[in-house]
């Protein structure tokens, strides 16, 4: 089996839900960086923060471009975080040097990483929705999925997230615990099940070992995915 099994050929329909997969590879993290990117300018031109000319290049180049992840190693393992590299292919790719500049301004790199995170754990919270028929009951959590940390109305809007406040860390934290509640209520039994509730809850334990340390957000890039794909692959189990 490779490190995490939901990389695994040999398991692959034993724990594969397509539905969740889908917004946790990495092309679905750089498209998610670069919707964030592509709005953040799109509000700002429209503000007159940033050339409307630019702006509009930017937002629509974010929509065109293809950024292969595999490009995006090095500079990850150098920088720590994907948003950074993401943002020099983009500017690259744009072949505009007198809008590149441009491509990212007002956020900071963990500012559009986290907000792009919430943008894929919607997706997910809208499928876990569907499937539980528990739209109500969601509706709260999915209401703490904001902007990270940028007081912008218009940008929140653009994404349709909440605006931002100081309880982002929280917020992903929270969104941790709801997966275990749920993964604990689940109605699938067999033995897949309770590893799949077994690991859930153990990354989540990970996870909120590290809130308040240096290590949090990395814990957090770790952790998050796998126990949504966990979630996903223990509810249609349950079916």
């Amino acid at each position: 089996m490779t490190a995490s099994p939901f990389d695994s050929a040999i398991w692959r329909n034993a724990l594969f839900d397509r539905d969740t997969a889908a917004l946790f590879t990495d092309t679905a993290e750089v498209r998610a960086i670069m919707i964030v990117l592509g709005t953040l300018a799109k509000v700002r031109g429209e503000r007159g923060e940033v050339p409307d000319i630019a702006a509009k290049a930017i937002h629509r180049a974010s929509l065109e471009l293809q950024i292969d992840p595999s490009g995006l190693a090095k500079g990850v393992a150098v920088d720590g975080d994907p948003v950074a590299p993401v943002i020099q292919y983009f500017r690259e790719l744009m072949q505009a040097p007198e809008f590149a500049p441009h491509v990212g301004e007002g956020a900071t790199m963990a500012q559009i990483e986290d907000t792009a995170q919430a943008l894929r754990l919607r997706q997910f919270l809208t499928i876990m929705s569907e499937r539980l028929g528990a739209h109500d009951t969601l509706a709260p959590l999915a209401a703490r999925l904001k902007v990270s940390h940028i007081a912008d109305a218009d940008l929140a809007k653009g994404l349709n997230l909440g605006l931002a406040d100081a309880d982002t860390d929280m917020a992903f934290a929270d969104f941790a615990d709801w997966m275990v509640t749920t993964a604990q209520q689940s109605a699938a039994t067999s033995p897949l099940a309770s590893a799949l509730v077994a690991l859930i809850t153990g990354l989540n334990h990970s996870l909120q070992s590290a809130r308040d340390t240096d290590a949090e957000r990395l814990t957090r890039r770790m952790c998050l995915p796998q126990m949504a794909l966990a979630l996903g692959r223990l509810n249609s189990l349950a079916k």
